[in-house]
């Protein structure tokens, strides 16, 4: 008598398990982080060549506009050292996923900013997501990677590094002139969503090694007090005069928290 075949049944958990323990799971992975690295690549350079309709848009002045610049760069500096902590809060899946929905989400309102305070600080909500996305990116590399393939694997991910802030400008310069310069924070939502969706699924539910990690937050608050003091002190000094006692006081209020800062333990280490 012929023994009857019994197929077990192929649940979304032994499905999910095995595609996370196949050779592809890793590049997919690595394909997943490269949008969000582009993304935030892109940004660095794309607003640059629609500053001037940006100023007569919202009527901002050369003060204002240049903060548009800088305040992104602020806040990747100042969400960096808080990675590994958050990372070992969430895990990176959802670190780098709730990192790419709030640069996702910062690029809209950008898009809908209607005065330059406002875009100034939808463009520090767009740094705090790019500083946790580079890093993360980098880190989950690291976690999926044999170490003889993490090299390639840097590469591949190192061409969203590379190619946005080379079609920044571009890519800036003609949404500003055939459509408005308000598409050059729009055209980040739709691959954003393509990207927070990809992660979401593809990347397996934590790739952290989670354990207790103490966050310095008084070195935190210092640090951003001495790097926001201190670029104040040279964007104002032309206006202000270098030796005025607004520069004068801005450093000396930089000088000071640098000094408490002090030589720090290092606690905020990405785990890989």
């Amino acid at each position: 008598m012929a023994e009857a075949l019994v197929k077990q049944p192929h649940t979304p958990t032994t499905t999910r398990a095995a595609f996370v323990e196949s050779p592809a799971y890793k590049w997919w992975v690595t394909w997943t982080i490269m949008l969000g690295s582009f993304l935030f690549a892109l940004d660095t350079t794309i607003v640059n060549i629609a500053i001037p309709k940006i100023m007569t848009s919202i009527s901002a002045d050369l003060n204002q506009i240049q903060w548009v610049l800088i305040i992104y760069m602020i806040g990747m500096a100042v969400v960096m050292p808080t990675v590994g902590w958050l990372s070992d809060l969430v895990g990176y899946k959802w670190l780098y996923t709730g990192s790419l929905a709030l640069f996702t989400c910062s690029s809209a309102l950008c898009g809908m900013a209607w005065s330059p305070h406002s875009l100034i600080v939808f463009r520090l909500l767009q740094g705090l997501g790019a500083g946790a996305i580079a890093l993360t990116s980098m880190a989950v590399i690291f976690r999926v990677f044999p170490p003889e393939q993490r090299g390639l694997a840097l590469g591949i991910n190192s061409l969203g590094w590379t190619f946005g802030p080379i079609l920044g400008p571009m890519l800036g310069g003609y949404l500003t002139d055939t459509v408005s310069w308000r598409m050059i924070f729009y055209i980040n939502v739709p691959i954003g969503i393509v990207g927070v969706g990809m992660a979401a699924t593809i990347m397996a539910a934590d790739l952290s090694d989670r354990r207790p990690r103490r966050l310095d937050l008084p070195g935190l608050a210092t640090m951003a007090i001495w790097v926001v003091t201190l670029l104040v002190a040279l964007s104002r000094g032309n206006i202000e005069g270098w030796n005025s006692n607004y520069i004068l006081d801005s450093c000396d209020l930089g000088r000071s928290q640098r000094v408490i800062q002090g030589p720090r333990p290092a606690v905020w280490q990405i785990p890989v």
